[in-house]
């Protein structure tokens, strides 16, 4: 049976992903794919009843997984949380953590240091398979360093886009992965999937990067899900898909997981080759 998908889990409707896959255009999956957009699109929606529930949660359960700071970066984190505030036209926010929690969004700071940008400061509600205790006071490099040939795919271009990006310039890129579930908080290792791909869910982030002074980068992360099978309503995505797929690398393909890879192209060809 098709996972469902909890509207309560998702910032947009499954429909809004496929409609703009994030895996438009062939070229492979390690790809900056950054955009600027408006102002007005930074947080197009905010945080609902039940995520904030979610959140609060967490930060009480959970709270060194999910909220750090550096005490170098305290001065950043402040600047970052009152930046959320401003543009929501909220007052009485003095931290990151009240800053989380009226957006869906998680929100990570990341300080130049030298010659390189560090991540100081965040509230990470919805880790993909990653550990914030781990991370944090890691330098971009350093925090994608476990995944396979990342680095050397965009690792520099990424550098350079941090070092030249616009003060106050929004952009966006949105990528995607695979999930036995919709839950968003998974700070763990990513297990292979003991699920056929048809009874799995895409697990989509649009990120956002907004430099606030010519130290400060906040990097912003809205999850949204769908079921894997809703591709069957929507084949024009699905052969985007494929297509995307059937260009990515070696290292590409080991970092997604070979079976999930494997299983996904072959649920695929059920689809487009009846």
């Amino acid at each position: 049976m098709p996972p469902t998908v909890p509207q309560s889990s998702t910032s947009l409707s499954p429909e809004a992903i496929f409609q703009a896959p994030p895996w438009r255009g062939a070229g492979g999956r390690y790809r900056l794919g950054l955009s600027p957009i408006d102002a007005a699109q930074w947080f197009p929606q905010r945080i609902s009843i039940s995520e904030r529930e979610r959140k609060t949660a967490l930060l009480r359960d959970e709270r060194e997984q999910v909220l750090t700071c550096l005490e170098r970066g305290a001065d950043a984190a402040a600047l970052a949380a009152r930046c959320v505030a401003e543009h929501l036209q909220q007052s009485h926010v003095e931290s990151l953590e009240q800053a989380s929690l009226l957006v869906p969004d998680d929100l990570c700071v990341m300080q130049r240091s030298g010659d390189v940008y560090e991540l100081v400061a965040a509230s990470l509600c919805s880790p993909s398979y990653w550990s914030l205790k781990e991370k944090i006071g890691q330098p971009l490099w350093a925090i994608h360093a476990t995944v396979d040939g990342l680095n050397e795919a965009i690792g520099a271009r990424m550098q350079r886009f941090f070092e030249r990006l616009p003060l106050q310039r929004i952009f966006e890129r949105r990528n995607w992965s695979m999930h036995t579930d919709a839950d968003r908080f998974h700070p763990g290792v990513q297990p292979e999937p003991p699920l056929p791909a048809a009874a799995q869910v895409l697990r989509s982030e649009r990120q956002t990067l907004r430099k606030l002074n010519d130290d400060v980068v906040l990097f912003t992360i809205n999850v949204r899900f769908a079921a894997v099978s809703d591709l069957a309503g929507h084949l024009d995505a699905a052969a985007e898909m494929r297509e995307n797929m059937r260009c990515w690398s070696a290292d590409e393909r080991a970092d997604f997981g070979e079976a999930r890879y494997d299983a996904l192209l072959e649920y695929l060809k059920t689809l487009l080759e009846p």
